[in-house]
């Protein structure tokens, strides 16, 4: 069985090249990851941001094993709380808007922070601040 080159894809340049970068430097496909989701905070954050959520599948070609990280955000009323209805706003892209919605039922406790954390402990290979790096970098460069 011949196998493929790894190789990534992203909403935006930037992304993929942290993820292209991270596997370049030796990192796991879990590492090249976390790296491109830390930059999509940073450089698709209409899509995306820390305050979000998400889930990961990892299979593991040593065990066989496929794990399923859920660090998606836990929704408001839980508790039996009804939030005040969401106001809908539009967002344009150039010439297309696409609608929001914003208020009470989108507002919820962020996954991200913890799951990309989770993912690279259990999956990584490289040191966290190569993971950072990348976001980093394209924080400060604007």
């Amino acid at each position: 069985m011949t196998s493929l080159p790894a190789s990534v894809a992203a909403g935006h340049p930037a992304t993929a090249a942290a993820g292209r970068d991270v596997l370049r430097a030796g990192g796991s496909a879990a590492d090249a990851v976390a790296a491109m989701i830390l930059a999509g905070c940073v450089s698709e954050t209409i899509f995306t941001g820390l305050g979000g959520g998400g889930f990961a599948t990892v299979y593991e070609a040593s065990t066989r094993q496929v794990h399923c990280l859920d660090f998606f955000v836990a929704v408001p009323g839980l508790d039996g709380t009804v939030p005040a209805p969401a106001r809908d706003i539009k967002v344009a892209f150039g010439d297309v808007e696409v609608p929001y919605a914003v208020g009470g039922p989108s507002v919820a406790v962020p996954g991200t922070p913890a799951g990309v954390a989770a993912l690279h402990s259990s999956f990584g290979r490289l040191e966290w601040s190569e993971i950072v790096r990348p976001a980093r970098d394209l924080a400060a460069e604007g």
